[in-house]
This record gives C-alpha cells, structure tokens and sequence, in this order.
C-alpha cells in the first residue's frame, strides 16, 4: 500500500499508525506514531490500582486519538486478519481498531479496510468492537468469500463490499531458475508457528502445542526418511522458538548431517527466495501460503482458520487441508504423496492465477486511488 499511495500520490505525507513505530520508520522511510501510548514504567501495587491505571490509560488513549485523527485526510487499514480476535483481548487490537474508526467518524475523514481478512471473533466485546468498527467504514473488501460471508453472519450487512486478493500478492518477487537436475529428490518447505491455541486465556494451551509440535516432527522425520530435503521455515518471529525445538528433535533420532536446513526470515521477500529453493510447501501460517502461491510452488495447508483454505480452494488445492488441533500424519503423509504425484498440473495452475490476482489488486488500486486517495 505504500509503494502504490508513494508512486501514484508523491506529494502526499504519509504516515503510519502502527504497533512497532520505530522499526516501521526505519524499514519503509516513513513518518509513524504508535497506535497507543506506552505504557508507564514501573510496577503498580495491588490489583485495583492496576485495573484503575488501565482503566485511565485507555481512556487517555480515546484523548489521544480524537486530538491526533484531526490531522489525516483519510485512513486506510491495509490487509492482514484485522478483523479476528486470534491471540488478541479486546482491550488490544479490536478496541485499537474501534478508537481510530471512531475518531475518523467523529472527524467526517473516509476509513478504508482494504483486503483484510474476518473472523472468527470469540470474545463478545471484540467481536462488538470489530463489527463497529467496520460499520463505519466507508470502503470495506475482503480477502476471501469466506471473510465476507463471515462478517455477514455476525450481523454486518454489506452485500456490495467487493472480495479482492490479499496485498500481498503484489509484492514483488522474482523468480529464479532452478539449476537442478531434472531428476534430483524434491525438496519440501515446511512451515511451522508458534502456535498455542486462539484463544489466550485457554487451559489447553501448552497441550495444543505440544500436539503440533509432535505432529510436525513426525512427519518431517518420515520426509527425511523417505529422502527429502526438508527447509524449515517461519513466518514471525516467535516462530524461532518452534523451528529450534524441532530441530533439537529431528537432531536427537537422526544421523548428523541429516537433510534438514533450518534459516530464519526476516521479511516476505526472504521467506519467497527461501520457498524458491523448495517444490512444495507445507504450512501452517497463511502468509506461507500466499508466499507459495507468490512464486507458483504447491502447497499443503495445516491451518487455524478458513483463511488458508479459502486461499487454496481458489487453485484447485483446497482438499489438501487439514485444521491446526485436528492434524492427522497419516491423512497430511497421503495428501503430500497426492500432490507429489499431481504437482506440476497444480504448479501451472498456481501461477495462473498469481497473475490474475495481481490484475484484480490493480483494479482495486485504481479504485481507491479514484476515490479515496
């Protein structure tokens, strides 16, 4: 969104509001604020009193924002699953969300959701925040049917809002050729997450993850011994955690040197370059699958929402997926032998519609440009 506001509006200022000010503004050259005030230092004695600052710190907040909103023109909340509670209280992001698109409301500026994923919303207060939030949009489109369908179940009624591809399919990536034989063993990407269930205050969390973490070890150890190279790969940086923890398994029941490469990501382009280096990615983040997609390679999702389904269903890979608490090896060890076996008539399909998808984000750019921007 800001290479396409920068290279159609250079004069315009633009400004992030964001959680992480200080690396956005050095990553991308841009003014940033951060999304809420910090917090004070210092630690804060006796219950009531904690639950009282928070209470006055969130109220401050609301102050901070009615004064900052008064100084944009227009907002635009670009991508990601803004409107879920996953990992989230509602005092986090869906009341974040909430403030700003009220204050742009009270303040008559247009507030776009461009792209952005739905659902689903557990917690009631969030999903009350998120609903609201996005009633005062004056641009909503989503990244998938199943994101429109959801926010329609919960109550917002919008059958016009268009379903455009997530952003960040226009990301650039370049592809290289492959220097292979043509008969050399495949290598498969595998994507892993620092996952411990949606929900944060769940009981089960440390069982979830263990769960996963021994199913995605089990099926990595049948890869390497049916002769795969595997590359573990991450989507976030928490997903360290999880990659080392595999890594020190697969170490202790396999010889050393064994065919596991394990390097981090530190940005979409280096996760595409690093899947560019597999046919066939298995995962479980959705921005794993979209970098697959990106670059034409095959994937099979172990995913925690509809999103990643959605997304493969749009290929023809939309059997090929399985949910993150329900994982079953031996079904995820069949798939994986099916898609080996059908992979280049899914590939030719995949970068089809990586094209198409790129078209339609330009339709939409147009768009917004048109009357928003």
């Amino acid at each position: 969104m800001l290479d396409t506001v920068r290279h159609a509006r250079p004069d315009a200022i633009v400004t992030c509001i964001c959680y992480g000010a200080e690396i956005a503004r050095a990553e991308h050259g841009v003014r940033t604020i951060g999304v809420n005030l910090p917090p004070a230092k210092g630690r804060w004695q006796g219950r009531s009193i904690r639950r009282l600052y928070k209470i006055c710190l969130l109220l401050c907040d609301f102050v901070r924002t009615l004064y900052l909103a008064r100084t944009f023109d227009v907002f635009i909340v670009p991508g990601t699953g803004i409107l879920d509670d996953f990992g989230e209280r509602w005092q986090g992001m869906p009341y974040d969300l909430f403030r700003w698109s009220l204050a742009a409301k009270l303040w008559n500026r247009p507030f776009a959701l461009v792209s952005v994923g739905a659902g689903p919303i557990v917690h009631p207060i969030s999903r009350w925040l998120l609903i609201s939030a996005a009633q005062m949009a004056c641009y909503r489109s989503y990244r998938d049917m199943a994101s429109k369908e959801y926010m329609q179940m919960v109550g917002l009624s919008a059958p016009d809002d268009p379903v455009f591809p997530d952003l960040a399919f226009k990301l650039p990536v370049a592809e290289r050729a492959s220097s292979r034989p043509p008969n050399a063993q495949l290598r498969i990407g595998v994507g892993v997450m620092n996952y411990y269930g949606w929900e944060l205050a769940s009981a089960r969390r440390s069982a979830i993850h263990e769960t996963y973490i021994a199913a995605v070890t089990e099926f990595i150890l049948w890869l390497i011994e049916q002769g795969y190279r595997v590359r573990l790969m991450m989507g976030a940086l928490s997903d360290q955690l999880v990659i080392d923890d595999i890594s020190r398994r697969i170490a202790d029941q396999c010889s050393p040197g064994s065919a596991l490469i394990a390097e981090p990501a530190y940005s979409f382009q280096e996760l595409a370059q690093q899947i560019m280096e597999t046919d066939l990615v298995v995962a479980t983040r959705f921005h794993n699958i979209v970098a697959a997609l990106s670059v034409g390679r095959p994937a099979i999702s172990i995913g925690y929402a509809k999103k990643n389904a959605a997304l493969l269903e749009q290929v023809g890979l939309g059997s090929f997926c399985q949910q993150i608490e329900e994982l079953d090896v031996p079904r995820l060890i069949a798939d994986f032998q099916s898609l080996v076996d059908a992979r280049s008539l899914f590939a030719d399909e995949v970068h089809r519609a990586a094209e198409q998808r790129r078209e339609r984000l330009q339709h939409q750019d147009a768009h917004l440009l048109d009357t928003l921007i």
